[in-house]
This record gives structure tokens, sequence and C-alpha cells, in this order.
């Protein structure tokens, strides 16, 4: 092979990694923007929780089953949120202690911080 063909190889090869990342930048973006909506849903859900619950009290309502379904409502939306950031913290590298939220790196076994056994990102993500 000549040195012109090596140059274009390895143009190719970088120009192959930057598509890659670009596509990952993107993804990742996307996923910020969903995880920042779900925030916004969340909230608003216990802003609607917190005035349903005043108004019940200030009407002398008994019934509360109202209440329930705000909770659910709410934990569904926190589960998205949670998988939406493992999601992100895999696109990015991130391996996140379960027991401390610590930051380590992708392909650790123990936690930087605490010691807990980690899991593979392969696994986490089902891949």
């Amino acid at each position: 092979m000549s040195g012109l063909d090596d140059f274009f190889d390895k143009a190719k090869e970088v120009s192959q990694t930057a598509g890659r990342k670009t596509s990952e930048y993107i993804e990742v973006s996307k996923l910020k923007i969903k995880a920042s909506q779900l925030q916004t849903k969340i909230r608003q859900k216990y802003e609607d929780l917190g005035s349903s619950v005043y108004n019940a009290v200030k009407a002398k309502s008994e019934g509360t089953e109202f209440i329930l379904d705000y909770v659910d409502e709410i934990n569904s939306l926190k589960h998205e949120l949670r998988a939406i950031n493992e999601k992100i913290d895999f696109l990015l590298g991130r391996n996140i202690c379960p027991l401390c939220k610590s930051v380590n790196k992708k392909n650790v076994k123990f936690c930087s911080n605490c010691g807990a056994e980690l899991n593979p990102q392969d696994e986490v993500m089902g891949v």
C-alpha cells in the first residue's frame, strides 16, 4: 500500500469515528431534553397534588383516593426519568454506583468511593 492509501484509510477511520461521536452527542442531547421535560412534569404533579390536598382539607373531604393516583403517576414518571438518566450515563461512559451514587469509569468492577461491586455497563444496558 502506498502512503496515499494509508492516508485515505486513516482519514476514513477518523471520519467514521467523528460520525459515531456526533450521533452519540445528538442522542445524549435528545435524552437530556426528554429528562428535563419529565422533571417538569414531576414538579407539576407535585404542585397538583399539593393543591388537591389543600382543597380537600379545606372542603373537609374524607376521600383521599386521589392521592394514590398522584403517587402512582409521580412514581411512574420517576421510573421513566431514572431509565433515561441511566442511558445517558451509559452513552457518556459513566458507571454509577448503586449505593453511593459516585461516578466511576466505564469498565471498573468496584466503586472507587465505597468499594461496592458495580454492574458492567453492558449488563446495565442489556447489551
